[in-house]
């Protein structure tokens, strides 16, 4: 569990190749998250917010997050070369 203040999911496609890590602050209060990669299996240092048109860069193998009340985003990893 990253937070009890913040739903996450991580889905997969069928096929493995794309994932999305999708994040809700579900409480009325700002949550800053600190997500160790290893935890979710990821090696991805660089994410994009499909939602808020944002990056995310993880440093020393973690992805910290501040998340506004009841803000959601969809995380992708960048892959070299697009968004």
């Amino acid at each position: 569990m990253i937070s009890p203040d913040v739903f996450t999911v991580l889905r997969t496609s069928p096929e493995g190749d794309q994932r999305i890590l999708a994040m809700t602050n579900v409480t009325s209060r700002v949550c800053r998250i600190e997500i160790p990669l290893s935890e979710f299996n990821l090696k991805e240092t660089r994410w994009y917010d499909l939602i808020n048109e944002k990056e995310w860069a993880a440093k020393n193998k973690k992805l910290s997050i501040t998340l506004q009340p009841y803000d959601v985003v969809w995380l992708r990893p960048i892959k070299r070369g697009y968004v």
